[in-house]
């Protein structure tokens, strides 16, 4: 008898776990600076998800190429994030650029860089990579290709 109730309180647990899918991608959005400094600015923009399965998991940035106006600058990997059950979550992308970084990659068109910078007022950020999502030996890769501009403020 009580092995009948041991299987049955187990299989009870077992079927009530909702495996059935990856969380889903929303979108990405919230794209700022967050700080800067005269050596750095760091950048940040939220990927949105939402994980209808009644179990977590992980959620790795991996290897996402981060380009200021077509210029590769950097490369986040390897943060690690923890998946809520059940649950909207956001995971954060951010970036530290070095100014002098950019110089150095742009030298031949550093001035004409400069001057559409001064006259648009923005700069245009490309995050692109991929980010997997990890349960045991289940995973699932997330492409990432997100483009959009940062205001920003000469004074």
């Amino acid at each position: 008898m009580k092995l009948r109730s041991l299987i049955v309180v187990s299989l009870f647990f077992i079927l009530s776990c909702k495996v059935t899918e990856k969380p889903e991608f929303i979108n990405i959005n919230g794209l700022k600076i967050k700080h800067s400094t005269a050596k750095e600015v760091e950048i940040q923009a939220n990927a949105h998800f939402l994980n209808k399965n009644s179990v977590g998991g992980k959620l790795q940035i991996n290897k996402i190429k981060v380009f200021v106006d077509s210029i590769f600058i950097a490369t986040i990997d390897s943060k690690i994030f923890d998946v809520p059950k059940e649950e909207a979550f956001t995971i954060p992308l951010t970036v530290n650029i070095p100014y002098d970084k950019v110089f150095k990659n742009n030298k031949k068109d550093l001035l004409n860089n400069i001057m559409n910078m001064l006259l648009r007022k923005k700069i245009l950020v490309q995050f692109k990579g991929g980010i997997r999502y990890k349960l045991g030996d289940f995973y699932y890769d997330y492409e990432l290709d997100y483009t959009d501009n940062i205001s920003i403020q000469i004074k």
